[in-house]
């Protein structure tokens, strides 16, 4: 039997989304309170593992009562949305770019946000665009997002069969990453994706492996040591990347981070992998019920932000561009922490008018809501 939807899920991608906005905010001053600062993983893990979960519960559910290619039929279609967004953001993005050279009569904008190309080979950087190699700053979570629902159908197959064959693949793919091998290249340069796709697969598939019901997460009542590691994993991030971030803050106060460790961004680090599913657990253990949540005013807003994950997106990406010209032009840390702050009500009540335009719609029309909707 497949879970049924927690709003719990919802409240966390809505935390991930501002929490990625806040971290592309540069010199905000409440980047120190996001979870890069205190953790090995950031809120890049809280968005894929939660888009996994929820689109195995509403997909999976399609699967099982309506076969292969109707949940196919469903997930193509949210992936054109998906793919659909990454086109128009990107085509507003050089237009932003375009505009904010103009104003300012600065160049060096354009490449700061990695658009060059878009400027000196345009039909070239069109095509690659529309192949989603071209991806200047800010513009490749949504390729890699849109490669998994092309994977989905396939994935929600092995798991319905075998989820340990599913997680034994998807571990062997994401190994082989780490060895160096199996790496998407991007435009015009031939780097690789920053998100490298076949290493964030894994917690993608992950969550898609809690979200069908394959997978279940232990209990404190059957695993008393559970909290016991979950509570050692996330207090010694916290030490390591909190001592990292006082450092950043008041240089005399000494890092802990002597070493280096494997918790490198791109190819999704396995300490990232722990410490996320350290606070993953706690998270589901100590949160509240979904019904309390949605009592609560600003635990209900978050959760709107989840629910319209991609629009909440897209306008912070908007806004990230906005602030970096903000911060290039006027250099003021307090012009940052108001602008930041703009964003954050920006997305909220962009999520609100969304959810109540739902609402109204839901209304006017008593037809069921369609499960796709939710991933929005």
């Amino acid at each position: 039997m497949s879970p049924t939807r927690d709003y719990r899920l919802d409240l966390v991608k809505g935390i991930a989304l501002l929490m990625i906005f806040i971290d592309h905010v540069p010199s905000s001053i409440l980047s120190y309170v996001t979870l890069q600062s205190f953790a090995f993983n950031d809120a890049a893990e809280l968005f894929f593992f939660t888009s996994g979960y929820v689109a195995a519960l509403v997909y999976g559910r399609t699967l099982r009562e309506q076969g292969f290619a109707a949940a196919m039929a469903r997930i193509y279609r949210r992936g054109s949305v998906i793919y659909a967004a990454q086109i128009i953001l990107l085509v507003l993005y050089i237009s932003a770019v375009a505009a904010i050279v103009w104003l300012t009569g600065s160049e060096e904008y354009i490449g700061h946000f990695r658009t060059g190309a878009a400027f000196s080979q345009p039909a070239s950087a069109a095509l690659h665009g529309l192949l989603l190699r071209f991806q200047p700053v800010y513009l490749d979570i949504l390729p890699v997002y849109f490669l998994f629902f092309l994977l989905l159908p396939f994935v929600l197959v092995v798991l319905r069969r075998n989820v340990w064959i599913a997680l034994a693949l998807s571990v062997a793919i994401y190994l082989g990453v780490q060895l160096g091998a199996w790496q998407l290249s991007t435009f015009p340069y031939g780097g690789a994706w920053f998100f490298r796709p076949l290493a964030w697969q894994f917690i993608f598939v992950l969550g898609a492996a809690f979200g069908s019901g394959a997978l279940t997460v232990p209990d404190a009542g059957r695993a008393r040591w559970l909290p016991v590691v979950a509570w050692c994993i996330v207090g010694f991030g916290a030490l390591v990347m909190g001592s990292l971030t006082l450092h950043e803050i008041i240089p005399s106060i000494p890092s802990l981070l002597f070493v280096p460790l494997p918790n490198d961004k791109s190819t999704l680090g396995i300490l990232r992998v722990v410490n996320f599913l350290a606070l993953a657990w706690l998270a589901r253990h100590y949160l509240p019920p979904g019904d309390a949540l949605m009592r609560n005013r600003w635990a209900h807003a978050l959760i709107d932000c989840g629910r319209h994950s991609l629009p909440v997106f897209c306008e912070g990406v908007i806004l990230a561009v906005a602030s970096h010209v903000l911060w290039l032009e006027w250099q003021s840390g307090w012009l940052q922490f108001a602008f930041t702050l703009f964003g954050i009500a920006c997305s909220l009540a962009l999520a609100r008018v969304l959810e109540n335009r739902k609402k109204l719609a839901r209304k006017a029309s008593p037809a069921p809501e369609d499960g796709a909707r939710a991933l929005t």
